[in-house]
């Protein structure tokens, strides 16, 4: 039996884009091209971000290694965000995520990034060197909060930003880019796909005018909000408001 570590490529991206599809549809479907389009297109410099173990030739086991670039004010850090972990049900407990898992770790280390991030259970990535960190803070308002407070005043308007769009899709980049902390999204034409990463929907907001005034990302059904940013902190909570009472 013939086992070996490789980096994947632009031609690998029917035979791997399958095995991820397989390996994490076990319980419900999943299609990574729609899921993430941030970080999985059939090119060369995404796909190579895929590390994985073939035997045989069959790519077994996958350990996906993308580099974020973080800006943090004036300092830039490198990042590395582990993804796709996966490994074939018939070949499971060979060790295979381990020696991929260690493999990434040795290349983060080589590489001079600054630290990583993934998200998953504690225990299992803690052997890596892993550890739970940060922050994740959350506002609920409701209709009844927007009733009290503000009243009928009238909402803005909000309409989808569609990947065509390049005059909107660049207002929204600068509002990100302008941000203290954020992660690099790549060009103006690859920012959309970080906007419908796990099926959200980016909208902009629009004042009486039809001027865009911020912009908004939510889930599929809408109810959260994961991304709002505005060109000031007032224009910011109108854009709240209004999503509620829209």
């Amino acid at each position: 039996m013939s086992e070996e570590v490789v980096q994947l490529t632009a031609a690998d991206w029917d035979e791997g884009l399958a095995f991820l599809n397989e390996v994490f549809g076990e319980h419900h479907e999943h299609n990574f091209a729609t899921l993430l389009p941030s970080i999985y297109q059939p090119t060369e410099d995404l796909m190579s971000c895929n590390h994985a173990v073939r035997v045989d030739g069959r790519i077994r086991a996958v350990v996906g290694l993308f580099p974020l670039h973080w800006h943090v004010g004036a300092t830039q850090l490198k990042v590395g965000g582990i993804g796709g972990v996966s490994t074939h049900s018939t070949v499971r407990g060979k060790g295979y995520m381990k020696v991929l898992m260690n493999h990434c770790v040795e290349k983060m280390q080589t590489e001079g990034y600054h630290l990583s991030w993934l998200g998953g259970q504690r225990q299992r990535y803690g052997y890596f060197g892993f550890e739970k960190c940060g922050q994740q803070l959350s506002v609920s308002l409701t209709a009844a909060n927007v009733r009290h407070v503000f009243g009928d005043k009238q909402p803005l308007r909000f309409e989808p930003i569609e990947n065509h769009d390049m005059v909107r899709i660049g207002a929204a980049r600068q509002l990100h880019d302008a941000q203290l902390v954020h992660c690099s999204r790549g060009r103006t034409d690859e920012f959309p796909r970080f906007l419908a990463s796990w099926y959200h929907r980016p909208h902009a907001a629009l004042d009486a005018a039809g001027t865009m005034v911020g912009y908004l990302v939510a889930d599929e059904e809408g109810s959260n909000v994961l991304e709002l940013l505005a060109f000031d902190t007032a224009t910011a909570v109108d854009i709240a408001r209004s999503w509620v009472q829209a």
